[in-house]
């Protein structure tokens, strides 16, 4: 098992007092044969810093959201512009479904680590937001169907059921 800094750096870097500085991001690769990117990547932020940060980019993308229905339309801001309202709206109910789900896995004792329920909920926070945010883009190209619909939320509880039974 190797560990090394998230640039890739194996030496701990001396800060400006001439301390030994501890890397913010650590990658422990575990020989995973498709690389650094599926290495668990571990950092010494708390989860309450991961929630702050969450609420942070939901309060931002949120905002723009709100904004944006009071200044412009579809048609002035053209396939860009809808495809970015769209990517707000997908990290604003991320944001508030990881929370909330966060919240009642809280309060009703789920797993047993906090980083457990952090990256449980903002899992299904982000399948749930995906689903409603297609179902919404569908539905403005007119091609939504409920047939679609369904099939897609159940693609979503696939992919779910594949991350449980991967990684418990």
């Amino acid at each position: 098992m190797v560990v090394e800094s998230f640039l890739g750096a194996t030496a701990p870097s001396i800060n400006y007092f001439g301390r030994v500085a501890a890397p913010k991001y650590v990658i422990i690769r575990s020989g995973h044969p498709k690389g650094w990117l599926f290495g668990i990547l571990i950092s010494t932020m708390p989860v309450a810093g991961y929630l702050s940060l969450i609420g942070l980019w939901t309060a931002l993308a949120g905002g723009g959201l709100i904004l944006s229905l009071f200044i412009t339309n579809p048609a002035a801001v053209g396939p860009l512009g809808v495809t970015l309202w769209f990517l707000a709206l997908l990290t604003a109910l991320t944001g508030i479904l990881t929370v909330l789900l966060y919240a009642a896995k809280t309060y009703l004792h789920w797993h047993a680590t906090s980083q457990q329920r952090l990256r449980y909920a903002f899992r299904q926070g982000l399948l749930i937001g995906f689903w409603v945010t297609s179902l919404l883009a569908l539905d403005s190209l007119q091609q939504f169907n409920l047939r679609d619909g369904l099939l897609l939320g159940l693609i979503l509880v696939v992919v779910e059921l594949y991350m449980r039974l991967k990684r418990p």
